[in-house]
């Protein structure tokens, strides 16, 4: 592990780098420079540019199959407290689908373009079958939909504070803006647990569920609370 560090006013800015001691592989790197100290130098369009270069030299043989999955600019963030990155994650494809499990996520670093944080998750040993016959998405969505039923019944459901009756009155002096409170109205419920819609056959798959194994005691002949311990 490479540590690097850079002396500041308030904070150090620090930037290490971890090297697999066999191969020589950089695993990862991880940086720390505080927030909102510094005006971006680099837009996104331009920070994702670095991105994709990196990845032609530090993985041309991956970089070939990976494309962006996810980014997070800085539009919608606190102008005072920026991060002093973007963030970018690009996910394996292969034959048009996104296989997210394989995946290399990249900070680029606002004030120079530099890799702020790297981390990378890959198994080579994973074989991709065809494309052909697979369902389309609304009927993935419809198989996935029919394993709901619509019940009515009673839900918690936030509620403004009004302080028109005594109650609300005393929620307002504990200083609380809401509370929970019984409404009648349709849910979707379910049973089980379904994690997904299988490709080609388009059928949900539910997880399947384990059960912790009964006890058996050959002591409780003469006791009182056999049936109730039972």
């Amino acid at each position: 592990a490479l540590r690097y560090q850079k002396p500041g006013e308030k904070y150090d800015r620090t930037r290490t780098v971890t090297v697999d001691a066999r191969s020589g592989e950089v695993k990862r790197v991880q940086s720390f420079v505080p927030w909102g100290e510094q005006e971006p130098a680099l837009t996104l369009e331009q920070a994702q540019e670095k991105a994709e270069a990196f990845l032609q030299a530090f993985c041309p043989e991956r970089a070939e199959s990976l494309e962006l999955y996810d980014k997070t600019g800085l539009e919608t963030l606190d102008e005072k407290n920026l991060p002093p990155y973007y963030m970018f994650l690009f996910a394996q494809k292969v034959n048009g689908y996104f296989f997210p499990d394989n995946l290399y996520q990249i900070f680029i670093d606002t004030s120079d373009g530099s890799v702020y944080r790297l981390s990378c998750e890959w198994n080579e040993n994973i074989s991709f079958g065809s494309t052909e016959g697979i369902v389309s998405e609304q009927t993935a969505m419809d198989a996935w939909m029919s394993t709901y039923d619509v019940t009515l019944g009673y839900s918690l459901v936030p509620q403004p504070v009004t302080g028109g009756d005594a109650v609300s009155k005393c929620l307002l002096q504990m200083g609380m803006s809401y509370f929970h409170g019984l409404r009648l109205g349709y849910t979707l419920t379910r049973e089980g647990y379904f994690y997904g819609v299988d490709a080609k056959s388009g059928e949900p798959l539910e997880q399947e569920r384990y059960g912790r194994p009964s006890s058996t005691y050959d002591d409780l002949a003469a006791s009182s609370a056999k049936e109730a311990v039972e």
